[in-house]
Formats: C-alpha cells, structure tokens, sequence
C-alpha cells in the first residue's frame, strides 16, 4: 500500500500538486488512503476487496448526477444540515454518506422532473 502512495503521491506532484500529508488506514473494513494537499483539498481513496459492488454503486450515482444537477446541491445541502444535527455518523450507526445519496435519489424520483431512469437500462463495462 505504500508503495501506491508514493506513486499516487508522485503522480500528483508532476502534475503541479503538493502534498503535505499521506496516511494509510489498513485496519477499516475497506482500506482507505487519505492525501491531504497543501493547498486544503483531501483526497480519500478506498480499496474495496473482491466485492465491485460500491464500484458499480458510485458509477450509478455518478450516472445520476449528470442527469439531474439538483442532487449535487441537494447532496450538500443535506449533508451539511445531517452534520449540523450530529446525525451523520456512520460508525454510531447513524446516516452515512451513501444513505443521504440514496434519500436524494428517492426524493428526486418522486418529484414530477424525475431523473430520467430510462437512461440507465443499458449495460455500462466497468
């Protein structure tokens, strides 16, 4: 794992980014990489294992995003109010990131402008 850190971390420096920090958490149930650069931004780069389910989970939702440009502001919107009410934890078994999307997507396909769900009968290769 640390030598993907030091090639990623590489990467990023060619390409004009700085790096101040690298942490490697190997001990989670997927395991994570964290950068965080000089400049503020944090990246988080997770490793699921064999199962590709969160890939095709984060393709769909990205899928969704396109279509609608409402559910990224929603998405803030709710995670922002979710953090504010201390109810986004999902380590205490609270709301997760993953289940404030899923609450956007449900409430953008009930309105009468659904997201366009005929967009997504055809196969995507991963």
């Amino acid at each position: 794992m640390s030598k993907l850190s030091n090639t990623i971390s590489s990467f990023i420096s060619e390409n004009g980014g700085t790096i101040e920090s690298t942490l490697i958490l190997l001990h989670f149930r997927v395991p994570l990489l964290i950068l965080h650069m000089k400049d503020g931004f944090r990246i988080d780069i997770q490793f699921p294992d064999d199962n590709f389910q969160a890939i095709r989970n984060s393709h769909l939702i990205r899928c969704y995003a396109e279509c609608d440009q409402r559910m990224i502001l929603l998405v803030i919107w709710l995670r922002t109010l979710f953090d504010a009410l201390n109810i986004r934890q999902s380590a205490q078994g609270l709301l997760s990131m993953y289940h404030i999307l899923l609450l956007t997507i449900h409430f953008l396909q009930n309105e009468k402008v659904q997201v366009q769900s005929d967009k997504f009968c055809y196969i995507v290769p991963l």
